[in-house]
């Protein structure tokens, strides 16, 4: 079995992006075109990080060994963007160090069994070149890696059961594949990590990551912006089905005062999709905001029973209050408020912070929405900073346990977090 923990999902009452462009930090998408079209060659925004091109430009290859852009002409269209015409280029094919299977069966993720199909497929190799990415219990996701530079034949593909997909991988596609699986390995313990009491209000939620990106580049980008420096082990990566990485990241700052800092730089901020070869790939923009907050406690399995997981999600999470008010003294204000909350269960956070938060239960959806509608708009009336937690949506982490076959979280008629009954 696994430790069970609250997932908390913030629901601020502002959008993040009117925030960042009230406050004036970055210019939105739309205007990045008006900017462009000042200059001929492209522009620098934010710490000479150049802004992407229309087209994704050919690569040659540096006297570093790093892909560059070659000498030639220059095309000016119709926007105002300048691109320059590459006279050499370097297939990807001969970047190649690997292949990329997935959409693999669990059982036909056998070493051997798909060394052999690679060898019908005229591809020699080893089933000690054969990684396949697996969960803690051991169980494989359906992507394996496949070391190899020879180059993959078209017909590759009908050696290995249909519905299979190939991609070919380079360096550092590689390196990221390796740290994946060790980060999906270790993904329980991470977990455990960042519900630690102390690190409630430390943890800041980066999304729009791209997918390119592991531990050692997001630490980069935000020493480079913020002058903060992240122990990469404190980084955590958010995985979706078959061991895919999201583009959510949720990283521990060395105190909440560091935190609001990353939250107030990282505002639509342009990075290269691929940061080891600089703008030719595009870019990409992150966000930084508090959208999720971890905590854990025995006394919460008996308020999230594993047995009951409908009347679980008619819960909202409020905190910010001290740690003095009891749960009778919490009840009797949510009375007043006319909330007419089912239950009420305080919770203990970081002790250093002298605040604690309250777990409201409803009896059903509709009790539960309306109460945090009200306390979005208790939260503007008593002018509670934007990026100070305040009211939450409680979930679960989805644990996966041993003796189950099918688990309950990949059932596609259990997807809906938000159930209610439809009148019409």
């Amino acid at each position: 079995t696994e430790a069970r923990f609250l997932h908390c999902l913030l629901l601020p009452g502002v959008p993040v992006t009117e925030c960042s462009r009230a406050s004036g930090t970055l210019p939105g998408r739309r205007n990045f075109r008006r900017l462009l079209s000042t200059s001929g060659s492209g522009l620098k925004c934010g710490s000479s990080l150049t802004v992407f091109r229309q087209r994704r430009l050919p690569v040659s290859v540096s006297s570093a060994g790093f892909p560059s852009c070659a000498s030639g002409s220059v095309r000016t269209f119709n926007t105002g963007i300048s691109t320059r015409d590459s006279t050499e280029e370097i297939a990807q094919t001969d970047r190649q160090e690997g292949l990329l299977l997935e959409r693999l069966l669990p059982e036909d993720c056998d070493a051997s069994k798909i060394a052999s199909w690679m060898r019908d497929g005229d591809v020699n190799v080893s089933p000690s070149s054969v990684l396949v990415m697996k969960s803690r219990l051991g169980r494989p996701t359906g992507r394996v890696c496949v070391l190899t530079e020879e180059a993959a034949p078209d017909f590759l593909l009908k050696s290995f059961p249909p519905g299979v997909s190939l991609r070919i991988m380079d360096r550092y596609d590689v390196e990221l594949f390796v740290e994946q699986c060790e980060r999906f390995v270790t993904l329980s313990e991470d977990l455990r990590m960042l519900a630690r009491p102390e690190f409630f209000s430390r943890v800041v939620t980066l999304t729009e990551v791209p997918k390119t990106y592991g531990r050692r580049e997001i630490a980069e980008v935000i020493r480079e912006h913020t002058d903060i420096d992240i122990d990469p082990r404190q980084i955590v990566f958010r995985f979706k089905k078959h061991g895919v990485q999201a583009d959510m990241v949720w990283v521990v700052c060395p105190s909440p005062e560091a935190a609001n800092r990353v939250i107030a730089k990282v505002q639509e901020l342009p990075v290269p999709k691929r940061v080891q070869y600089g703008t030719l790939f595009g870019c990409a923009f992150l966000w930084a905001s508090r959208a999720s907050l971890f905590t854990s406690s025995p006394d919460l399995d008996f308020e999230f029973p594993r047995e009951d997981p409908v009347n679980r999600k008619h819960r909202v999470f409020v905190t910010g209050w001290h740690k003095e008010v009891g749960e009778a003294e919490f009840a009797t204000l949510c009375d007043e408020l006319q909330f007419y909350a089912a239950g009420v269960k305080k919770v203990d956070l970081d002790p250093a912070s002298e605040t604690c938060g309250f777990l409201m239960s409803f009896h059903d959806m509709r009790m539960t929405k309306r109460a945090m509608r009200k306390w979005t708009r208790l939260k503007r009336l008593w002018r509670i900073s934007g990026t100070s937690p305040f009211l939450a949506y409680p979930r679960v982490v989805d644990v996966h346990w041993a003796d189950e076959d099918k688990y309950a979280d990949e059932d596609s008629a259990s997807d809906d977090d938000f159930d209610e009954p439809v009148h019409y």
